[in-house]
């Protein structure tokens, strides 16, 4: 059974922190992780679509200013939403 995970982000940072989280050249560096059930032996498998953080918040940013075209972003407004699609086990590569 699939399933998809998602959740809105209501603040600008809130979605840069997502990217720096996600993004290779950032979370690799960070190298610590409190994840007790994390197989590390794995983490190379992941990818996403930008690894670099800065190319990810430089094309966020651009898209958000786009969208926005120098409007005031509402105080409750959705500036990203995060999707996460979990493969089950045994799922050919």
């Amino acid at each position: 059974m699939a399933s998809v995970n998602w959740v809105k982000m209501k603040t600008v940072q809130q979605v840069k922190a997502v990217l720096r989280h996600d993004c290779k050249d950032t979370s690799e560096a960070a190298q610590t992780h409190t994840n007790g059930d994390l197989d590390k032996t794995l983490t190379g498998q992941n990818y996403g679509f930008n690894d670099s953080y800065t190319e990810a918040r430089d094309m966020f940013q651009k898209r958000l200013e786009t969208v926005t075209a120098g409007k005031t972003i509402r105080k409750d407004a959705v500036v990203g939403v995060g999707f996460s699609i979990p493969a089950p086990n045994g799922l050919p590569a």
